[in-house]
């Protein structure tokens, strides 16, 4: 009677060690969450992610991955984060826009999880009329212009009203919200270079030169 009581004791007893943390916990996935999209331009945007839980394991890799098609994986393009909360910088997108989709990750030893997907648009110049004032100097002030943007690249200038006709090809490209703009086409032109800083995808302000003089202001507006 006496070892039957003593086998029940012993057997509680080892409910209630195991019951309070005696055995290691279940490892298991990770569980991420990701950030939404933010300051997203003509070739780069922000995003990232945090590490909700690490499924009772040493968290070996985070951060975010992206790609053109959706369900990006870590064997597209990774952005890795060495905190369990990140901001991470998507850079060097496409220059002619498109649609990207982004989702956090992290990794142990039981594999890798993938939070939420989130997608956004990158800014497109392609096929935009802008019009264009050009400060040259006090007494020669809101010079006017249009520039078509087109698609494979290249820009056409123009100044359909005064102070005269005159037409100008070129070339174009893009930098997260920078653009740079070369005017080409003639003698007198072909030292004409834009570069303007892009705000909410439809305005622009800058400096440009031409020949040897010193940079000039100017600022622009996207037609609707």
């Amino acid at each position: 009677m006496k070892r039957t009581t003593l086998k029940l004791v012993a057997a509680f007893l080892f409910a209630v060690l195991t019951s309070c943390g005696g055995l290691d916990p279940v490892q298991s996935l990770p569980t991420v969450g990701t950030y939404s999209i933010s300051n997203i331009t003509f070739t780069s945007a922000v995003s990232g992610g945090i590490v909700l839980s690490d499924g009772a394991d040493i968290i070996t890799a985070q951060g975010i991955c992206w790609s053109t098609s959706p369900n990006p994986t870590i064997n597209d393009n990774v952005v890795a984060a060495t905190t369990d909360t990140f901001v991470s910088d998507i850079i060097g997108l496409g220059q002619h826009g498109g649609t990207y989709y982004v989702r956090a990750f992290a990794t142990n030893s039981s594999g890798t999880a993938y939070g939420n997907e989130v997608s956004f648009d990158t800014w497109n110049l392609d096929n935009t009329l802008w019009d264009f004032s050009l400060n040259y100097d006090p007494s020669n002030t809101n010079y006017p212009g249009q520039v078509d943007f087109y698609a494979d690249g290249t820009a056409r200038w123009e100044e359909p009203a005064y102070p005269g006709q005159f037409t100008s090809v070129g070339f174009w490209s893009v930098n997260e919200n920078i653009v740079t703009y070369n005017l080409t086409g003639n003698s007198t032109a072909t030292s004409y270079v834009f570069t303007g800083t892009v705000t909410n995808n439809n305005t622009m302000s800058g400096t440009f030169t031409w020949n040897t003089s010193s940079p000039k202001t100017f600022i622009a507006t996207k037609v609707p």
